[in-house]
């Protein structure tokens, strides 16, 4: 399906409402849940004209590219599901053709940033066209850390860059405690926010992440941070939905436990497309070329608004319109008024 109309009216809630973040299990090895990420929803973009037509026509090329996306990978699982059945039902170790499966799909995977255009995290969330984001949390700086020691401040620095001075103390709330830290990191593209256990969220956007992994660093007055400079602290990531770096291969034991990942990580390659269909549908519908009454309307507004600014004596409103006008004669009016 391609999308490449986009009306400057109309709204796209229905989107929004269907493309509320997909949540499956963190897959690996030990094959273990992992609590989900704060959910992102695809917002529409407002205005008209040409901005909504980029903001519209970017979003549904994201959501196009998420459905092949999902597509090419459940193809390769299947794939792979069939060579580890194999070998399990030969009661063998996988051969050198299910090793590479499983190397193929785990490449394929590292694609998915490029591949579904920003919109869909290691979680398998879906959102908006560039928005994906790599969750983690601080040791050391939670709220029941903050709450059993006394006034500090702090201070961040990402890449070299540093934020301003937060203030923290005994009996702040989660909430509170979250919005501080985030009007500091903001500027450091960090993100902060209490989740509903009141544990700390951070986030960083995933293009971003490497340099944040690698480079944050908190300085204190000597309380929590006993030198009082810039230190290294220690950062736990969210892990992603699906794992292919834990799958095994080399005991029946594994081949199992593997194949257990490879049909749940199919699953949730399927529930991610079916989220991306929900969400182009109402989009498609948003791309349906006007009707000709529509247009009608829409020509009757533009002509009305063009006769309230040429009005006008306002300078800029009368500059903007003569490129328009330009070389605009009686006779190619009349000319093209007979045609109609």
């Amino acid at each position: 399906m391609q999308i490449s109309a986009v009306q400057a009216r109309g709204t796209t809630a229905a989107a929004g409402a269907a493309l509320a973040a997909t949540r499956v299990p963190a897959l690996g090895s030990a094959g273990r849940d992992v609590p989900a990420q704060r959910t992102v929803v695809f917002a529409p973009p407002t205005g008209s004209g040409l901005a909504l037509k980029e903001g519209f026509n970017r979003q549904a090329s994201a959501l196009q590219q998420t459905r092949a996306f999902a597509g090419r990978g459940q193809a390769l699982l299947a794939d792979l599901k069939k060579g580890l059945g194999d070998a399990l039902a030969g009661q063998r170790t996988a051969d050198a053709r299910v090793q590479q499966q499983v190397q193929r799909f785990a490449a394929y995977w590292q694609s998915r940033p490029l591949a579904t255009a920003g919109s869909v995290d290691a979680g398998l969330r879906l959102g908006e066209a560039g928005t994906a984001r790599q969750g983690f949390r601080l040791r050391g700086l939670d709220a029941s850390d903050v709450a059993a020691g006394g006034a500090e401040k702090l201070q961040f620095s990402v890449a070299g860059r540093q934020s301003m001075p937060v203030f923290i103390e005994p009996g702040l709330s989660p909430r509170t405690l979250g919005r501080r830290l985030d009007l500091a990191l903001a500027p450091l593209g960090v993100r902060v926010a209490a989740d509903a256990g009141g544990v700390l969220q951070f986030s960083a956007a995933e293009a971003d992440w490497p340099a944040v992994r690698d480079s944050l660093q908190v300085k204190g007055e000597g309380r929590r941070y006993p030198t009082g400079q810039f230190n290294r602290v220690r950062i736990d990531a969210d892990a992603a939905a699906i794992r292919p770096d834990g799958w095994q291969t080399d005991s029946p034991t594994a081949l199992r436990q593997t194949l257990r990942d490879v049909v749940l990580a199919g699953q949730g390659l399927d529930s991610l497309q079916q989220g991306a269909d929900a969400a182009l549908a109402p989009l498609a519908g948003e791309a349906e070329s006007p009707s000709a009454a529509d247009q009608a309307r829409q020509a009757a507004r533009l002509a009305a608004d063009f006769e309230v600014q040429a009005r006008t004596s306002s300078f800029s409103a009368l500059a903007a319109m003569l490129p328009a006008t330009r070389g605009l004669t009686r006779e190619r009016v009349t000319a093209l008024l007979a045609q109609g």
